[in-house]
C-alpha cells in the first residue's frame, strides 16, 4: 500500500492593474495491490481553487503609439476595485476517483526482480467511481463606468454555475500474447466499456438534470515496437447527448532505425454542443438556443525521423455545423448592442488543411531547434486562425567543471496577421466581433540561459527582448495587450536520499 499527498500553489499580480491570480490544490491519493498481485484499488480525491481578476482592458487605445507610455503599470483600466471588492472569477473543483481493477487468468511479467516490473494481465475486469463537483462564479461590485460590458444597469453581479456529476464505468480488457518468448514482441488487445453519467447543473434560478450512457470499445495489436495499430470507437447510446459519438483509427509503423517511422490515422466525431452554446442566464447575457451537432471528420499523415531530427505532419478537416460566439449583428452601430454576443452556428462545410514541420539541427554543441505550421482555409474569418506560425530556438549546450551543465540561447516566434478575437469577461469566452481587427504581427525574441548542478536546477530569461527596440508592443486579444519586457528566473532544488 502507498499513501500520499501533493500541495500545489501559484500566483502572481501580472503585467496590469487588477491581472491578480492565485491557485491552491490538493491532491490526496492511495494505491493498494494484494500479495497475489491480482487485485488493485487506486482512490485519490483532488480539490482545487482558482480565483482570477479581470480588469476589463485598458482605457488607452494608442498604448504602443503613445509617446509618453510610462509602462504597464501606469494604465489605467475599465474596472478599478481592489482587494475583497475585485471584479473576479472563482472556480472550485472538488473530485473523489475510486478505481478497483481484478485480474484472471495468466499473468505475465515485464523485467521480473527489478524496480519497474509490470505485470501483464490476460484478462482485466475494472470499475471506475467518479464523484466530482464544480462551481463557476463571476463577482463585480461597481459600476460599469467605462464600458467594461454590454449596455446594463447591474453594479453588483454574482453570476454563478453549479454542476455535480457522478460517473460510474463498467470494463473489461483482455490481452492475447505468445506463451513463450514472445510476451514482449506480439500483442492483441481488446477493450469493451460502460459508462454512466448523472448530472445536476443549477445556473443562477434554472437546475436541470440530465443523464448520459456510453458505450466504448477499443482493439489494437502492437508488435514489438515496429508495428501499432489501435481503433477506438465511442458512442453515447442513450441520454442528453445520444447519438454523440467518436470513431478513431491509428496506425505506426517504423520502418527502419536509419529510415524512420510512419505515422497514420483517422477519425469522425460527432457532438452535442457544450451548455453554453444552450443555455446562458448571466447578467449580461441570455440566451436558449437549439443547436445542432458538430461533425468533424479528419485524417493525417506523419513521417517522422529523429537521426535527421525530422517530423513532418499533414493533417486535413472537415467540419460541419460550427459552432462559435459572435457580437450580435449591428449594422447601424447601435450602442446597446455593443459587446453582446450570441452563440453561432456554420451551416456550411469548413476544410482545413494543416501542415506542421519540424527540424532540429545539431552542431557540435550548438542546437538550432524550429517549428513551423502552415494552416490554409477559406473559412479563417471563423475559425481566427494565422496561416503561418513559426518557432524558433538556437542555444549551445555546454558543461563546465565536469559538474554544472548549461544552456544559453533565444528563442524567436513570430505569426501572420489574422482577426483576433474580443473577451466576453463574466462568461470567460472568446467571440468574434464587428470589428474584424487583423492586429499587425512580429517576431517575438526571448533571450535565456539553464543550469544544472547536481540536485538543483536554474532558469533565467528576459522575454520580449525586442520591445527596446521594435515593436514598443503586441495584441493577441483586441483591446488586452501584451506584457512589457520582463526578467524571470527560475530555481528548484530536488532533496533525496
Amino acid at each position: 500500500m502507498n499513501v500520499g499527498g501533493e500541495f500545489h500553489a501559484a500566483g502572481t499580480q501580472g503585467y496590469y492593474v487588477n491581472q491578480r491570480y492565485n491557485d491552491l490544490k490538493w491532491v490526496f491519493f492511495a494505491w493498494y495491490e494484494s500479495k497475489s498481485k491480482r487485485y488493485n484499488l487506486h482512490t485519490a480525491g483532488t480539490f482545487n481553487t482558482l480565483k482570477s481578476t479581470e480588469n476589463g482592458s485598458i482605457l488607452n487605445d494608442t498604448l504602443f503609439r503613445d509617446p509618453e507610455n510610462k509602462g504597464s503599470l501606469s494604465q489605467f483600466t475599465r474596472l478599478t476595485q481592489l482587494n475583497e471588492n475585485r471584479p473576479r472569477h472563482t472556480w472550485n473543483h472538488k473530485e473523489m476517483m475510486l478505481r478497483q481493477s481484478f485480474y484472471i487468468g495468466q499473468l505475465d511479467t515485464l523485467h521480473r526482480g527489478l524496480p519497474e516490473e509490470q505485470i501483464l494481465p490476460t484478462n482485466r475486469f475494472f470499475h471506475i467511481f467518479k464523484y466530482k463537483n464544480d462551481s463557476y462564479t463571476f463577482f463585480k461590485n461597481e459600476a460599469d463606468v467605462y464600458g467594461a460590458f454590454p449596455k446594463n444597469e447591474s453594479f453588483l453581479t454574482e453570476d454563478s454555475t453549479l454542476l455535480t456529476n457522478v460517473h460510474n464505468e463498467l470494463g473489461y480488457s483482455f490481452y492475447l500474447r505468445p506463451k513463450s518468448g514472445g510476451v514482449f514482441k506480439n500483442e492483441i488487445k481488446l477493450d469493451l466499456g460502460f459508462e454512466h453519467d448523472f448530472y445536476w447543473l443549477k445556473e443562477n434560478t434554472y437546475s436541470p438534470f440530465f443523464q448520459n450512457s456510453t458505450a466504448k470499445a477499443a482493439i489494437g495489436y502492437s508488435f514489438s515496437d515496429r508495428i501499432g495499430f489501435l481503433g477506438d470507437f465511442k458512442q453515447v447510446v442513450q441520454g442528453e447527448n445520444a447519438g454523440d459519438f467518436l470513431y478513431q483509427i491509428k496506425a505506426d509503423v517504423l520502418l527502419s532505425n536509419s529510415i524512420g517511422r510512419i505515422q497514420m490515422g483517422v477519425y469522425s466525431q460527432n457532438k452535442s454542443p457544450e451548455w453554453i452554446y444552450k443555455y446562458s442566464d448571466a447578467t449580461y447575457h441570455q440566451w436558449v438556443t437549439d443547436l445542432g451537432k458538430e461533425k468533424t471528420n479528419s485524417a493525417f499523415f506523419s513521417y517522422i525521423n529523429p537521426v535527421l531530427g525530422f517530423k513532418g505532419t499533414a493533417s486535413y478537416y472537415l467540419i460541419n455545423n460550427y459552432l462559435y460566439f459572435k457580437e450580435v449583428d449591428n449594422a447601424d452601430n447601435n450602442p446597446d448592442l455593443f459587446k453582446k454576443i450570441e452563440p453561432t452556428q456554420f451551416a456550411g462545410d469548413i476544410h482545413l488543411l494543416k501542415i506542421s514541420i519540424d527540424q532540429n539541427f545539431k552542431f557540435n554543441r550548438f542546437r538550432f531547434d524550429n517549428h513551423l505550421v502552415f494552416q490554409k482555409s477559406e473559412s479563417h474569418d471563423i475559425l481566427s486562425t494565422p496561416e503561418l506560425y513559426t518557432w524558433h530556438s538556437f542555444y549551445y549546450n555546454g558543461v563546465l567543471d565536469k559538474n554544472l551543465d548549461f544552456n544559453l540561447g533565444f528563442d524567436v516566434r513570430f505569426n501572420t496577421p489574422f482577426q483576433n478575437p474580443s473577451y466576453a469577461i463574466n462568461l470567460g469566452q472568446f467571440y468574434q466581433d464587428n470589428a474584424k481587427i487583423n492586429f499587425s504581427t512580429y517576431p517575438i525574441m526571448d533571450v535565456w540561459g539553464t543550469m544544472t548542478l547536481r540536485r538543483v536546477n536554474i532558469f533565467l530569461s528576459y522575454n520580449f527582448l525586442n520591445q527596446n527596440f521594435y515593436p514598443k508592443g503586441y495584441y493577441t486579444i483586441r483591446r488586452y495587450p501584451m506584457h512589457d519586457s520582463n526578467f524571470r528566473i527560475g530555481v528548484r532544488w530536488k532533496f533525496y536520499d
